[in-house]
């Protein structure tokens, strides 16, 4: 991914910024649905009030958000990983940067349910997570490909 080539130092602010993010959302000590912690329920209410439908819940809301949330730990993985050059395999690449992902995600419930006496850990959460680092391996692997394309087509052809 050319973008994270071209601007390492940015990339680094971002990344260190989105890393922080999700170390304080995933280590908050209270539910964000609940008393103590951020309330999502102005969000449902104004969704409602523009004509949502009314299947709309705080679960898919907190799906979306996991989903949101992990999204660019994929991307990073799949960055991280091509970086070192040791999976020429694409889909060797994208596996392992699942898995990795997934292991951030477990881990992460299993530090709420067993150190935030007010958190659960959830397989929702885990799957929803999950999903999150795959839309973003899956990014990675479009750009990649994408950016080889464009590098192709800008070589000149040999006379």
């Amino acid at each position: 991914m050319g973008w994270f080539r071209r601007r390492p130092w940015l990339t680094a602010v971002l990344v260190v910024a989105y890393l922080a993010l999700l170390v304080t959302t995933l280590g908050w000590p209270y539910p964000v649905e609940g008393d103590r912690g951020t309330r999502f329920v102005f969000l449902l209410d104004a969704m409602l009030s523009v004509g949502v439908g009314s299947r709309t819940t705080l679960i898919a809301i907190e799906v979306v958000s996991n989903v949101l949330l992990f999204l660019p730990l994929g991307l990073i993985l799949w960055w991280v990983l091509g970086r070192l050059r040791i999976l020429r395999n694409p889909w060797v690449h994208l596996v392992v940067a699942l898995a990795c992902g997934m292991v951030v995600s477990i881990s992460a419930e299993l530090f709420q349910r067993e150190f935030l006496p007010e958190r659960t850990g959830d397989v929702r959460d885990v799957v929803s997570n999950s999903i999150g680092v795959a839309i973003g391996c899956v990014l990675g692997l479009v750009l990649d490909r994408v950016e080889a394309r464009q590098a192709a087509s800008a070589r000149p052809e040999p006379d």
